[in-house]
């Protein structure tokens, strides 16, 4: 999925740029998430998957 940081800030009452502070604790979280820096076009784009599960033997 991909998420501007613009929207984002919108509707949880923070601007773009607190969007873009905070997302580097979901990126370092243990959420099995993935989360990449987009694209620059209009705003910050985020790109958000989630990682695949490692199963051990």
């Amino acid at each position: 999925m991909y998420f501007k940081s613009r929207i984002i800030g919108q509707d949880i009452g923070l601007s773009a740029n607190e969007v873009g502070t905070n997302i580097g604790a979901i990126r370092d979280g243990e959420f099995g998430l993935a989360v990449e820096r987009w694209g620059k076009s209009g705003g910050i784009t985020w790109k958000v998957t989630e990682e695949p599960v490692s199963v051990a033997d």
